[in-house]
């Protein structure tokens, strides 16, 4: 299967270029020349705004350099190359060099709007890789726009068809980084384009081995940005009031919480679940058996298990993907630290297993489903019929269920051994 690419000249767009040639799937390149990743700024910025264009600027151009290397365009021996400029990008010596490649899949990213003189001589399969999570941010610096929402993990990108509307056809697939404490808004940027690079080597072996990409009609507007509505004021609130840390404000539940329905092509029922959803495990003690067995299912579908414990001597801990030491239960900062560490590792699913802990997290589930977290656990009403055993005699009683004959103190007259006693509330 032949794969062309089109993109900049940026080392994200040469990191993409590499991750293909990489993966065998780059038959053709086209680079198109893009400006300088430090733009001078524009006269008559306050001694505020120019700081904080330098900063945004220098600090793209650092994180491009520390995320992606000294990518160079001239790094590609083994595959066609034609390098252009923006005012030829829709020419017909473009167009007879992509007639001449007979690529089954031409890709765009990073290049300006493709002309539908052009695009009528695209395959079948003919995708952008957009920078932004379509129909919610489309258009211009759609990675800039969710920070400055108060919405970082809204920044993601977005695998779509090719067409005549910018950044409105449909879309095949959504790719989010995994955020965490320290990320900038430049280590999200270039975090998405690793995790983009990566689905789309997935994405393009499924088609090769004959999957079919239909993709889903965008069901919203959205907004689409241009160019001008972007002004270097608009930095004084990633850099003057956040100072950069909009991320670490939203893994502490800071921003509110608010989930991106998100499209994932990769995952099998093809929609609406999150790259690399993993799973929380809390107070695993001697579990190591079902730490195993959760692990080595969860790794086959590209997931993790995370687990907790109060103390360090459990043994489960150092069987899972990652543990953490929690206070006890009945701490006042238990939860806080759960979603704490939900947030940091993109839990997804939190299995509680100390009973005790059973109605405080069940109390708390809207918080947690508002945060996109599931707890998996029944209702509150459920739990406290199931921690009474002579409740839960009688709900069994009550519907016709085979139990043994249970009894309050006091209320066996005649007893005939063997009998049980066992605490009316407790586990084990």
């Amino acid at each position: 299967m032949k794969v062309l690419l089109m993109t900049g000249s940026h080392p994200r767009h040469l990191y993409l270029a590499l991750v293909l040639k990489q993966a065998g799937f780059l038959s053709g390149l086209i680079i198109e020349e893009r400006g300088g990743l430090i733009p001078s700024p524009p006269s008559g910025l306050s001694k505020q705004d120019h700081q904080n264009y330098l900063r945004h600027f220098t600090g793209r151009a650092r994180a491009e350099k520390d995320y992606f290397g000294e990518n160079d365009s001239n790094g590609f021996p083994d595959v066609p190359v034609l390098k252009v400029a923006r005012s030829v990008l829709n020419s017909d010596q473009v167009s007879e060099w992509i007639k001449q490649l007979n690529c089954q899949v031409v890709l765009t990213y990073g290049v300006h709007k493709i002309e539908n003189r052009l695009l009528e001589d695209f395959p079948k399969y003919a995708w952008n890789i957009h920078g932004g999570l379509s129909p919610w941010y489309k258009g211009c610096i759609t990675l800039f726009w969710p920070f400055y929402f108060l919405q970082p993990n809204w920044a993601g990108m977005t695998v779509h068809y090719l067409s005549a509307r910018l950044d409105g056809g449909d879309i095949i697939h959504h790719s989010v980084p995994e955020l965490a404490y320290g990320d900038g808004i430049h280590d999200v940027a270039a975090k998405v384009v690793i995790q983009v690079a990566e689905d789309l080597v997935k994405i393009l072996a499924q088609l090769k081995g004959g999957k079919d990409f239909p993709g889903q009609k965008q069901r919203s507007n959205g907004k689409l940005f241009v160019g001008k509505d972007w002004r270097p004021q608009h930095l004084r609130l990633i850099y003057n009031t956040f100072n950069d840390d909009l991320v670490d404000h939203y893994l502490d539940g800071r921003l509110g919480q608010s989930e991106p329905p998100l499209i994932n092509t990769i995952n099998e029922n093809g929609k609406g679940l999150r790259m690399k959803s993993n799973i929380l495990i809390t107070t695993i003690g001697r579990r190591v058996t079902l730490t195993k067995i959760f692990k080595k299912e969860l790794n086959q579908h590209g997931g993790k298990l995370i687990v907790t414990d109060h103390s360090p001597l459990a043994p489960a801990l150092y069987q899972a993907d990652g543990y953490y030491l929690t206070p006890r239960v009945d701490a006042p900062d238990y939860l806080a630290t759960l979603l704490k560490i939900c947030r940091t590792e993109n839990i997804r699913v939190v299995i509680p297993l100390l009973e005790t802990a059973f109605p405080l997290l069940t109390e708390q589930r809207i918080k947690l489903e508002k945060a996109g977290i599931y707890l998996l656990l029944s209702d509150l009403a459920v739990i406290k019929t199931c921690q009474d055993k002579y409740k839960l005699y009688q709900y069994f009683k009550n519907n016709q269920i085979p139990t043994p004959l249970t009894f309050l103190p006091g209320q066996l007259k005649k007893h005939k051994f063997p009998l049980l006693i066992k605490p009316r509330c407790g586990q084990g």
